[in-house]
């Protein structure tokens, strides 16, 4: 199973769209999404707090930064 980590924060409305796409593009069963609210740590928040959201693949240990589409998302779990 495809691990993903989706870095976010709160009230991130970038956030909740880049979720919504991940369920809509991946097919359910095929991935584990974790999500981690980068306040929750400084070191989280100062790696990716700007970045936000940002998609990690961990088994690649690969990341997809916002803006990304369908094809990205298809190309990062190939």
């Amino acid at each position: 199973m495809i691990e993903l980590t989706l870095y976010t924060g709160p009230e991130c409305h970038l956030c909740s769209i880049a979720r919504d796409l991940i369920y809509q593009t991946l097919e359910y069963g095929s991935y584990e999404l974790k999500e981690i609210d980068v306040t929750q740590s400084l070191e989280t928040k100062k790696t990716y707090g700007l970045r936000i959201p940002v998609l990690v693949h961990e088994g690649k240990n690969q990341e997809l930064p916002w803006p990304f589409n369908e094809v990205d998302l298809q190309l990062l779990v190939a």
